[in-house]
Parts: structure tokens; sequence; C-alpha cells
């Protein structure tokens, strides 16, 4: 045995670099399907079942196509998982936590002193998509960035037709931003496991 192989009675240190690279499109997948179920909730009228319907084909989908490529991501080269899935930074709990304040203060706020109950599922939105930006520098993943500005978009959008818009389409306070996050995040946890893994160089 060389100095280079993984000891049987030692864990492999790739495995944390495996682990990575599976559970982040699989968190992505899981907080895409309760968007969605938000969304849902919100649409009514004669298209509510197709749009249920739909929903829950396209959260399967997500839901078994990220797992099957989390378990073929353990068939990846260790050299090309550790470049894959480098260490984040500290900060990741902090981080977890204002954004956790921030949403409860928020929509007590909202639904309280403020009146605005149709505004937070807006305000939801965009501070968890406020939140990718520091955590793309947390976690060395620029591309969390571009989801994050997705999704303060979104978020701003439904605020200003709640509020700008005195007929606004039955229950848009909520399937937009339910509806809209899911399928941000979605895509954002497919393409990285979508795309063709790297071959190590010789």
């Amino acid at each position: 045995m060389t100095s280079t192989e993984p000891r049987a009675d030692r864990p492999d240190p790739s495995s944390s670099a495996r682990s990575g690279r599976a559970m982040g499109p699989l968190v992505g997948a899981v907080f895409g399907v309760v968007w969605c179920a938000i969304g849902v909730a919100g649409v009514h009228g004669r298209h509510a079942g197709a749009v249920r319907v739909a929903a829950v084909l396209a959260a399967a989908a997500v839901l078994v196509t990220v797992l099957v490529a989390g378990r073929r991501a353990v068939r990846v080269p260790v050299a090309v998982r550790r470049a894959e899935s480098p260490a984040p930074r500290p900060g990741f709990v902090p981080l977890i936590v204002v954004q956790a304040v921030l949403i409860g203060v928020g929509c007590g706020l909202l639904n309280g002193a403020l009146g605005r109950p149709r505004l937070v599922f807006a305000w939801t939105a965009l501070v968890v998509g406020a939140h990718f930006f520091p955590l793309s520098r947390t976690f060395r993943t620029p591309g969390l960035r571009v989801l994050g500005g997705a999704m303060v978009l979104l978020a701003l959008v439904t605020g200003f037709v709640v509020l700008l818009v005195p007929d606004e389409p039955e229950g848009l306070w909520q399937w937009l931003p339910g509806l809209g996050t899911a399928a941000l995040v979605w895509l954002a946890a497919l393409l990285p496991v979508l795309r063709p893994s790297p071959q190590p160089t010789t």
C-alpha cells in the first residue's frame, strides 16, 4: 500500500467533499418543495387542480434527479470532488440566525403593526434571496449570487404588485413568490447535477 492510498482503518478524507457535493442540491430541492407547497396553496379557480398535479410531478422529478445524481457523485474521482467542494468559510450559522430573525421580526410587523399580511411571503423571499449573497462567499459559490438576485427581484415585483395594483389576481401575493421561488431554487439545484462531471487531468 502506498502512502497516497487511504488506510482501511482511517476515514476517507474525501467523504466531506462527497457529502457537500450531494447535499447542496438536495437541500435546495427540498426547500423548493416547501416553496412550491406555499405557492400551490394560493392557487384558486378552475386551473387549481392542474397546477397542483403539475407541481407534484415537478417536485418528484427534481427530487429523483438530485438523488440519482447524488449517488453518481460517489463515483467521481477524489481529485475532482476536492476541486469542486472547497471547504466553507466560518460564518454560516450566524448568517442563518440573522436570516431567521429578520424573517420572524418582519413577518410579525407585517401581520401586526403594519397591517400588510399579504406581503409576508414576498418579505420572506426577499430575505432568503438576500442571504444568498453572503452565503456565496461562505461556500465560495458565485452562482448563488445569481439565485439571490433573481429571488430578490421576484420578491420586489410581488411587493410592488400587491401594493400598487388594486385588482391583483387572486392569491398572487402567495402563489407568485411561492411558485416563482420554487422554480428558481429547483433550477439552481439541477444545474450543477446535470452538467457533465469534469474529468481529472493526467
